[in-house]
């Protein structure tokens, strides 16, 4: 058999994920779409707007053939451990013979030009020099390739683009086979706010749209429903339980103001003092928003901050990804097509409760927390931990 991978949140799934799938699999002519996706928090340390379960079966409807969880540590986590935890867990699989990612690049093929510049030696002094002016890591990379090879610097100008980039670069460090295949992003980009008059919208601006909907039912249900397919908005339109952000207020602040500093320093995102000020503004501010705002600086961007606060709350540290990483991955199903794929998972598959009584693994307890505060911020169990997927013959 053979696999194509895409690492994906569908967060929620739309007509352009369902694009990418339906390239992927002419492109790479695999046998069946195999899903990584994040499961109730996803990279930008954001509550999914739906449950994983839920988002899992979306796929599986609309062209994945089995979807498997990534571990929390690593689907809040940077690109380049987001793109480890992932690789690491396709790389077990033998069947898996080309991941497809989507990208902003007019040649794709550069991607991977640039993911070779970056492993050289002679790159490493422009990154150096500006990182040690205080800019963003993403930042200190673009500048340095602007200085290395101009023509190249664009290519990590857009979010899709550095996580291909990631992917590559773990490919390589796993010494794996499996072969990139990135498929050009159609219509809007990545961070649009706003819903096209086209089949094409973000998944930021559909989340947007959604949401204010409660508000101002007045919306366009109709470029709702040209974004993606009717029964996700539906579903999405339903007087859902979205995760509520006082609640996360709430729990965040306290979070914040209970770690010691000692443990504060021990998270993943946490270098150079950074957490001092984070935690002096967790004293003064009452909301998330408030303490990001107050914290970040042109080094240390919005994402991270927002980062460091849900590992504060989760548990996340240098070491529970360090361990994660240098351990076997365990794969948990949420969603699958046909039992038979369940047969290509190695070691360590999750499929029932009952799967899960002698697995142990760094990363569990990080997912058994998730789970506890997803469901806290929602008011239902559709995110719990344990949960039996209904799987077909």
């Amino acid at each position: 058999m053979k696999i194509c991978a895409i690492i994906c949140e569908y967060n929620p799934l739309h007509n352009g994920h369902i694009h990418q799938m339906q390239k992927a699999r002419k492109l790479s002519g695999c046998d069946a779409i195999l899903c990584i996706m994040s499961g109730n928090f996803v990279q930008r340390a954001k509550a999914a707007i739906a449950d994983k379960y839920t988002r899992a079966a979306w796929a599986v409807k609309h062209g994945a053939d089995i979807v498997i969880e990534l571990p929390t540590v690593f689907a809040v986590s940077t690109a380049d451990n987001f793109a480890r935890g992932a690789v690491k867990m396709l790389s077990e699989i033998k069947e898996v013979t080309h991941l497809s990612f989507g990208c902003e690049a007019d040649k794709p093929n550069n991607i991977s030009k640039v993911a070779d510049i970056l492993s050289k030696k002679d790159f490493a002094p422009y990154f150096r020099k500006h990182i040690d002016k205080g800019v963003s890591y993403a930042n200190a990379v673009s500048l340095a390739m602007l200085e290395y090879d101009c023509k190249l610097a664009n290519i990590l100008d857009t979010p899709n683009n550095m996580l291909g980039l990631h992917y590559i670069s773990a490919i390589k460090e796993y010494s794996s086979n499996i072969i990139p295949l990135p498929v050009k992003r159609v219509g809007c980009s990545h961070n649009d706010t706003i819903l096209s008059s086209c089949e094409f919208s973000s998944a930021t601006a559909i989340r947007k749209a959604i949401i204010n909907s409660v508000a101002n039912p007045v919306i366009n249900i109709n470029d709702l429903y040209r974004a993606a397919p009717q029964g996700i908005i539906d579903t999405l339109l339903l007087p859902a339980p979205f995760p509520n952000q006082l609640k996360y207020d709430a729990i965040a602040t306290h979070a914040l103001r209970m770690i010691s500093i000692d443990n504060a320093s021990s998270l993943q995102s946490v270098s150079e003092g950074l957490h001092h000020k984070l935690l002096k503004n967790a004293l003064k501010y009452n909301t998330v928003h408030e303490v990001v705002i107050e914290t970040k600086s042109k080094r240390y961007t919005h994402s991270r901050i927002s980062r460091i606060i849900l590992e504060s709350i989760l548990g996340i540290t240098k070491d529970v990804v360090a361990n994660s990483l240098s351990v076997p991955p365990y794969y948990r199903v949420l969603a699958v097509s046909n039992k038979k794929l369940l047969k290509i998972i190695p070691k360590s598959l999750i499929v029932k409760n009952s799967d899960f009584k002698n697995l142990t693994h760094p990363a569990l307890q990080i997912d058994k927390t998730a789970c506890t505060l997803y469901t806290n911020l929602t008011g239902c169990n559709n995110g719990a931990f344990y949960s039996n997927i209904n799987i077909s013959p």
